[in-house]
C-alpha cells in the first residue's frame, strides 16, 4: 500500500477511535449550582450559596455535597431542626465521610442530642488516615465547645493542627477555645485562619466567646 494510502487509513482509523469513545457526562443541574455554592460557602458568602444548594437540591433530593453544605449553612444562621435535618440525610448518603459524621455530631450537640452527638463523634475517630481524623477531631473539639468543655476542644484542636498544621477551621476553633480559657493570644489565631480563608469561622455561631 502507498504510504500516502497508509496514512490516511491511520487517520481514519484513529478517527473512528475518537469518535467512539464515550466522553464524559456533563455535570448535571444539581452538579453545577452545589459547585457554584460550594465556591461562595469557602468565601463565606452564605447568602449567596443558598438559593443555588436549594435549587441543586430541587434537581436532585440525593446530593450529598449540598444537602451537607445546606445543613452548615442553616446551623450557623440558627435554624437548628432544619440543620439536622439536612446533616442525617447527608450522612445516610455518605456514612463514610468523616466531615460530613463529624458535622452530625456537632449538630446534634446543638440540638440537645449530645449522647447521639458523642456516638456520631465516636464513629469518625477509628479511620487511620491523616484528613479523617483531622476531621473528627475538629469536630469534637467544636461540640466540646458547645458543651464548654474548654480544655478538652483545645486539646483536640491542638492535635488536629499537629496532624495537620493547615487545617484553618482548627486553627480558628483553638484561637476561639484559648479565648474562652482568657488566653487573649486566641484572637491571632481567629485572625489568622480568616484572613487565610474567609470562612473558616463559619461553623462555630452557636460558641460562647
Amino acid at each position: 500500500m502507498p504510504a500516502r494510502n497508509m496514512l490516511s487509513a491511520l487517520m481514519l482509523s484513529t478517527l473512528a477511535a475518537c469518535a467512539t469513545t464515550p466522553q464524559p457526562a456533563a455535570p448535571s443541574a444539581a452538579d453545577t449550582a452545589a459547585r457554584k455554592a460550594h465556591a461562595l460557602v469557602e468565601q463565606n458568602k452564605l447568602s449567596e450559596a443558598l438559593p443555588l444548594l436549594n435549587e441543586a437540591l430541587a434537581a436532585n433530593p440525593d446530593h450529598a455535597r449540598a444537602a451537607f453544605d445546606r445543613a452548615m449553612i442553616r446551623y450557623v444562621q440558627g435554624d437548628l431542626a432544619g440543620a439536622l435535618g439536612d446533616i442525617e440525610h447527608a450522612a445516610k448518603l455518605t456514612p463514610q465521610d468523616t466531615r460530613v459524621v463529624g458535622a452530625q455530631c456537632v449538630i446534634r450537640v446543638a440540638n440537645g442530642q449530645a449522647a447521639k452527638g458523642a456516638e456520631a463523634c465516636r464513629s469518625a475517630l477509628p479511620n487511620q488516615t491523616t484528613i479523617p481524623i483531622v476531621n473528627a477531631l475538629i469536630s469534637r473539639g467544636q461540640a466540646s465547645l458547645l458543651m464548654n468543655a474548654d480544655r478538652d476542644a483545645l486539646a483536640d484542636f491542638d492535635a488536629a493542627l499537629r496532624l495537620e498544621p493547615r487545617a484553618v477551621r482548627a486553627l480558628y476553633g483553638r484561637g476561639l477555645a484559648r479565648k474562652k480559657l482568657g488566653d487573649a493570644a486566641g484572637q491571632a489565631d481567629m485572625d489568622e485562619a480568616v484572613r487565610r480563608l474567609p470562612g473558616a469561622g463559619r461553623e462555630y455561631p452557636n460558641a460562647k466567646s
